[in-house]
């Protein structure tokens, strides 16, 4: 059960993480970094952006403008 209860947390962990290393990192920054910081495949990462925090311009490989302003939390 205990190890459950971590996974409960570790999304919003993620998503606050998010928002802190988007106002760190300006003005571009790659996702393959950014899965580097979160301890994910940089597949994953995008996957889970898109479902999670919808962002819809989100390809591996790429990299974002952090100065936009987007969903983090």
């Amino acid at each position: 059960m205990c190890p459950f209860i971590m996974d409960l947390f570790a999304d919003r962990e993620r998503k606050k993480a998010v928002g802190i290393i988007q106002k760190a990192f300006r003005p571009t920054m790659s996702y393959k970094l950014m899965a580097e910081f979160l301890s994910m495949e940089e597949e994953k990462l995008v996957e889970w952006l898109v479902e999670e925090l919808k962002w819809d311009d989100a390809r591996v490989g790429d990299s974002f403008d952090c100065k936009i302003a987007r969903n983090c939390a």
